[in-house]
């Protein structure tokens, strides 16, 4: 397709692109009538019958046409064709038509049912009103007749405001999709579903497809995809004139079509690691089978236009896809939120101790320079970046990712709290190396290195005075990175921007460095205000040299935000007007030249993994190529001037760029991940990755905002944000993944560095624990609670002046937590934590925090069995061991088969058993080879807690699958192990062995199918064994004396035996009187049927 569209100018591809998408397009007008309706004041569901079918429709409340599902039917619309029909079926590689042919309005449940079938598919619609939200609720259900490969089965429906076509209408004034898909035949995977939505809006008229993700979770019998297409016409910056008639025809065809909307089953795979295309060799075969998905269209007719308007009275932007934003939190977050302490596999603390005590530690590199003890924490990624030898990864960044300033300062403040000197000097090493970069001309670089890893810096390498000092090695500074900038030779104002903000931080935390750090930020802010363009604009890439720009992010520039959060920063310390100035002047060209068309371009969005040409655009979907670094960055700059100036205008726009980028949030976790995803952010709109880094970044905005605005929802998303990255840790190790699933996998990303990952997150932490506590309660209208740490509360009362409540933990502390409360009206209130005694606080003392005791509850805990048996009469089955487990108690096994990156986990409740609980393995598993993985999660009180995971750095547990069984004595084996007698596990020459002595016995019990024909036993022992099968005796070896180590073979052939189901293979002491009994290793156990 790629060498087809080479050599075709941009009218000819549009002309291709129309022609195909109307080949069954221009339906004629019909009489339409009526046939049911549901509505209320936001919106109207319609029926309506056109010809033979029935037509869905979503009106305003007068009755005006927004969204059909079908072809227009009214002779005074203008639009005249759809660019896919309102429900597809693909299956078996054919497209089989379907339309809706009756609907009734079912008066119980205030629902319309819509009925259509054909030949091989059936589809049931209901549809009714959400309550509370401008919304209308759908469920598709498809039933599937003969066996068939499903393709795909979609829902569609056409954007036609008061029946305008789309040349009516465009350019729209806002879309929405979670990613591109600029070519024809891209879809919108639900990879990419953090906060699922497509969006549009023209004038006062705005829809949005919203998929429901609780229903998703437990109905997802196929991948999901959602789209959007806009009729192809010129781009409306294109200057490309119409070549002639067919193609002025075809053009006027998409002119007269309505955009379109879908959403359904469609199995997909990757395109170029970024976009995604239906896949139908992943299309499962399916028969007799029904599926379903559900959503909600959101119909807003009285919205303020786009970007919005202050509000006089709330003093917010009315732009209305925000209020979709607040929906997707309310309505999918508390599933993953308040039943859930968090991602976390051990407590922060100990988290982020990992950070500063293990990676930082592994990582640390210093010197000297110029007289003053330099150091940082490696990246060991600059050699590979710019093409340098090996020893460039002595390296430490200051950039707008890897920024070693930020995670030194969160060293800095975990040294203080912990009373860690160390730490603390180091942290100031890093401050000395910043600030020791080149800046003659104002503008600094953001990389350095060492020529070669320096010798510590030891007492005694100073007292030889005859050595070489760690000071006489070559540095070296370097403008930025190749693999996602301009390389070497060109320094980043992004880069430098960031740095002199984190400089500013570190001048506020010592004050006795506060004159030397403005000293050398204000050539590089004068240096900016030289540059500074009459838009506002501030470029970003200047050749280290000559300081001559690039012209890429000159003329137009979303970094300029970070440029602007600086000089606002700076004036707060100098309260030099000009910097104030320049500032509000940058933050103007974003609120008019960026925000209207969400052209938030940063170096990331066309320089890294996801490359795209400088002038890219998605014509399908109407919507720029954009990154969250400089989304962030913004509403930082916003608040800064608000905070500054007073001005409201600054906290509006603020909070809507801040609302907008929470569209890139995760407001659940999938069933299709094995890490627990909620809270993460994604980077851009042209790539997959989940729980990027820079989810560190967004939770101390999100919790300023929160302080700014007091709406709860910012706090509870900064508190999930910053623990997302806490998720992607590995379990016994201080690195982290980047980011999860970049592509199209259930797999991890790369490990990039202490400062993108471990660190960041660490530093988030310090900075924000004093400001969350360990757990919160709002108080006042809407009381709620929650953890911030690894903790929840339970039982939460308020009754006059009294507060009661659990405060509980299922890990181990090593010190009490801080309850921060929020809303605390004035006045004395009596506190009873867990079964304390009554304490007595004043409301400004529970604002501050209270520091309480906690309780822990106990934990379940699961041996994964090396092998599971096909052969087995019984199902297979998973053990979930617990102890001192009282109340409300449940768990889940999730497992899914391997491998298998698109596929769900599949949740199989655990029930109560003799030991503890088990939960039986889906049959479709007890085969021979069969290979899959799963991971336990269980409610306690309430709570989501999930087990950790088998080994160091495995996301889950594994299982295979074998033709035999297998009792690893020395694991004391619990599947087949039957506790007879006294004995023991010890240890034996080198490994853990079942041992059993003078009159000491143990059995193992094997279940067997009772139409095997023989018996085939292996097993491993040491000592003298007496082994007896039944009445059988299979071995005597009294007075043998044995101590090596000897395998056993026997070969049973009495089904007698195994008549019950059931082998039992008992091991004694063949010399009870002298010598040892049986050390029993392994026993393997195998099963023939009569002619094997």
């Amino acid at each position: 397709m790629d060498e087809f569209f080479q050599g075709m100018n941009l009218m000819k591809k549009i002309a291709f692109w129309v022609s195909a998408a109307l080949t069954f397009l221009q339906a004629p007008a019909t009489t339409a009538q009526t046939l049911a309706q549901l509505a209320n004041r936001n919106l109207k569901i319609t029926g309506e019958q056109q010809g033979g079918r029935v037509v869905f429709k979503l009106q305003t409340p007068a009755g005006s046409d927004v969204l059909v599902a079908g072809p227009p039917s009214e002779k005074n619309v203008t639009w005249k064709n759809t660019l896919r029909p309102a429900l597809l079926s693909r299956l078996s590689g054919a497209e089989e038509p379907l339309v809706f042919t009756s609907v009734e309005h079912i008066a119980r449940s205030r629902t319309l049912r819509f009925s259509g079938s054909s030949k091989n598919v059936s589809l049931v619609r209901e549809a009714s009103l959400a309550p509370d939200y401008p919304a209308a609720y759908l469920v598709d259900k498809w039933r599937i007749g003969p066996a068939a490969k499903v393709e795909a089965l979609l829902s569609s429906f056409n954007f036609a405001p008061r029946g305008k076509s789309y040349s009516e209408i465009q350019p729209l004034d806002f879309t929405w999709t979670p990613n591109l898909r600029p070519l024809p035949g891209d879809i919108i995977a639900d990879h990419v579903f953090r906060s699922p939505a497509v969006m549009l809006q023209k004038d006062s008229i705005f829809v949005a497809l919203i998929p429901d993700l609780s229903y998703l979770v437990k109905n997802r019998a196929l991948p999901l995809a959602m789209d959007l297409q806009l009729p192809q016409l010129p781009h409306p910056d294109s200057a490309v004139s119409l070549e002639n008639d067919s193609t002025q025809h075809t053009v006027s065809m998409a002119g007269n079509a309505a955009p379109v909307l879908s959403f359904g089953f469609w199995p997909w795979k990757t395109r170029d690691h970024v976009y995604y295309q239906p896949d139908s060799t992943a299309a499962p075969r399916l028969h007799e089978t029904e599926v379903s998905y559900a959503y909600y269209l959101w119909l807003e007719h009285r919205a303020a236009s786009f970007p919005g308007a202050l509000d006089a009275k709330t003093k917010t932007a009315g732009a209305p896809f925000r209020r979709v934003v607040d929906f997707l939190w309310e309505k999918f977050s508390p599933a993953y939120r308040d039943g859930n302490v968090g991602p976390l596999p051990a407590t922060l603390d100990a988290l982020a101790q990992r950070a500063w005590k293990q990676y930082a530690e592994q990582t640390w590199i210093e010197t000297k320079l110029n007289g003053r003890p330099i150091g940082g924490m490696k990246s060991e990624r600059l050699a590979w970046s710019n093409s340098l030898p090996e020893e460039a990864n002595n390296d430490v960044w200051f950039n707008s990712r890897l920024q070693t300033l930020r995670t030194a300062y969160g060293m800095y403040l975990y040294g203080k709290r912990s009373r860690d000197l160390a730490s603390m000097q180091r942290a100031e090493k890093v401050l000395n190396l910043a600030l020791s970069a080149p800046n003659e001309g104002g503008l600094f670089p953001s990389i350095y290195y060492f020529t070669k890893k320096p010798p510590p810096l030891s007492a005694t390498v100073v007292k030889i005075a005859k050595q070489k000092e760690p000071e006489q090695i070559t540095h070296h500074w370097i403008g930025d990175e190749g693999g996602g900038g301009f390389g070497s030779d060109y320094n980043h104002t992004f880069a430098a921007s960031w740095t002199g903000y984190w400089l500013l931080q570190w001048a506020d935390l010592l004050p006795q460095r506060r004159q030397e750090i403005l000293a050398f930020c204000r050539p590089y802010a004068d240096f900016l205000l030289q540059w500074q363009q009459p838009s506002g604009v501030i470029p970003s890439w200047f050749h280290r040299d000559n300081y001559q720009p690039r012209e890429e992010f000159f003329h137009e520039n979303a970094e300029t935000a970070g440029s602007a959060l600086f000089l606002a920063e700076l004036f707060n310390r100098t309260k030099e007007q000009r910097y104030l100035d320049a500032a509000v002047n940058a933050m103007n060209y974003m609120t008019h030249g960026i925000l209207p068309r969400n052209k938030w371009f940063n170096d990331e969005t066309f320089l890294s993994c996801s490359r795209q040409p400088f002038d890219f655009y998605d014509s399908i979907t109407g919507q720029f190529p954009q990154n969250t670094l400089s989304m962030n960055q913004a509403a930082m700059a916003y608040l800064t001037l608000y905070k500054i100036t007073a001005q409201p205008e600054y906290l509006q726009w603020g909070t809507h760029v801040l609302d907008y980028a929470l569209l890139y949030q995760q407001v659940w976790s999938p069933p299709f991940f094995s890490r627990n995803l909620f809270g993460g952010f994604g980077a851009q709109n042209t790539d997959g990755e989940w729980s990027d880094a820079r989810q560190a970044y967004f939770a101390e905005t999100l919790l300023d905002y929160f302080e700014a605005t007091g709406k709860r929802a910012y706090f509870e998303r900064a508190i999930a944000a910053m623990r997302a990255t806490f998720a992607l840790f590995h379990r016994d190790s201080p690195t982290c993944y980047e980011n999860w699933a970049h592509a199209d996998g259930d797999s991890p990303g790369a490990i990039t560095s202490l400062h993108w990952g471990t660190g960041s997150a660490a530093t988030s932490f310090e900075r924000m624990r004093e400001r969350l506590g360990d757990a919160y309660i709002f108080m006042g209208e809407k009381p709620s609670a929650g953890g911030v740490n690894a903790i929840w509360i339970e039982n939460l009362h308020f009754k006059a002046d009294t507060i009661r409540f659990h405060l509980l933990s299922s890990l181990a502390w090593g010190r009490r937590a801080t309850v921060k409360f929020f809303n605390v009206p004035p006045g004395r209130y009596r506190v009873k934590i867990n079964d304390d005694p009554v304490v007595p606080f004043t409301n400004n003392l529970l604002a501050r925090g209270i520091y309480m005791p906690l309780r822990r509850v106990p934990a379940a805990t699961h041996r994964p069995p090396k092998y599971f048996y096909a052969r087995s009469v019984k199902p297979l089955q998973i053990a979930l061991a617990t102890s001192g487990v009282r109340g409300n108690f449940s768990a889940l096994l999730n497992v899914r088969p391997q491998p298998a990156s698109k596929a769900s986990f599949q949740p199989v409740p655990f029930r109560p058993a003799v030991d503890g609980w088990v939960a039986n393995l889906p049959e479709s598993y007890k085969k021979d080879g069969a290979r899959f993985h799963y991971y336990i999660t269980y409610k306690r009180g309430g709570k989501t807690l999930r087990l950790p995971a088998a080994t160091e750095g495995d996301e889950f547990y594994h299982g295979e699958v074998q033709p035999f069984m297998f009792a690893d004595c020395g694991d004391d084996d619990e599947a087949y192990l039957g506790a007879e007698n006294d004995s023991r596990v010890s240890g034996f020459a080198g490994s853990r062995n079942r041992v059993a002595d003078g009159e000491q016995w143990f059995s193992y019990v094997f279940p067997i199918q009772a139409t095997t024909a023989r018996v085939k036993i292996t097993f491993s022992a040491a000592g003298e064994c007496r082994v007896t099968a039944g009445d059988s005796l299979l071995l005597d070896e009294s007075d043998a004396g044995r101590g090596d180590v000897t395998a056993h073979n026997f070969e049973l052939t009495d089904p007698g035996l195994w008549a019950n189901g059931r082998l039992v293979l008992s091991f004694s002491d063949a010399d009870p009187q002298g010598g040892w009994g049986p050390n029993v290793g392994w026993i393997k156990v195998e099963e023939f049927a009569a002619k094997e």
